[in-house]
């Protein structure tokens, strides 16, 4: 498993092959907001989550869920554009990272090795990914997704509590420089990054994808629970009953 998730993915070389009428699922949603919890969920209900996975760690010790490749290519797009590589910024800098992200065009040879290990990666009929830097890179993976011939594209877009994310992302600690370095307070500074993620994600069309918003608050209730694990079911295509 490679350990260093900034090494560039897309040095194989690999033959495509036609890409069956598979569902895709993009768990898109801010640091923080139960994207990993989403993306669990769905993988127990039968969505392919690829392999390697980023590992366990201190601040996420039930696992992220996150697939290296899409990691990568998030990470060497954001810094090859001049932005933070985890996405973080001012609503200024994340509205600059979209309108980057709308004019990046990769070479032909990195969109055919790119769409080969898409196919070897991903056999199942659904298959789905997360990774919180794919919201402000949607642009990018939409447009790569429907030229590799991927038609049934069905994004979730995971919410949490906006103070709940400040808490949650206080506690990792990765967050205070960037807020520093913005000269804002860290509270203000996470709060509107995430008013920025969805506005942002919402103005770049994902809503005529007709996603299937989720509240972790709603997963972890429950007396809700039930009914938002059969709405993500629906979303996916698989029948609980059987």
């Amino acid at each position: 498993m490679p350990q260093d998730s900034r090494c560039h993915p897309l040095d194989d070389s690999a033959s495509t092959r036609p890409v069956p009428e598979q569902v895709v699922i993009p768990v898109l949603g801010m640091h923080r907001s139960g994207t990993s919890l989403v993306t669990r969920l769905f993988n127990l209900l039968g969505m392919e989550l690829g392999w390697p996975l980023q590992p366990p760690s201190l601040d996420n010790p039930k696992g992220f869920w996150e697939h290296r490749l899409f990691q990568s290519v998030n990470i060497n797009l954001l810094d090859a554009m001049g932005h933070h590589t985890d996405g973080y910024g001012t609503p200024e800098q994340l509205d600059r990272c979209v309108a980057d992200a709308i004019q990046v065009n990769l070479s032909a040879s990195v969109r055919k090795d790119l769409a080969a290990r898409l196919s070897r990666n991903f056999m199942h009929a659904r298959w789905g990914w997360k990774d919180p830097r794919s919201t402000l890179l949607w642009p990018v993976w939409h447009k790569l997704l429907s030229e590799f011939g991927y038609t049934r594209i069905k994004p979730v877009l995971v919410v949490r509590h906006p103070a709940a994310c400040v808490q949650s992302l206080r506690r990792r600690g990765d967050v205070d420089q960037a807020a520093r370095q913005a000269g804002r307070d860290l509270e203000s500074y996470v709060e509107q990054m995430w008013c920025s993620y969805y506005h942002l994600l919402l103005r770049a069309g994902v809503g005529n994808l007709a996603p299937l918003v989720l509240c972790q608050e709603d997963l972890l209730d429950p007396d809700q629970a039930p009914t938002e694990v059969a709405r993500m079911a629906s979303h996916l295509g698989v029948d609980t009953e059987s």
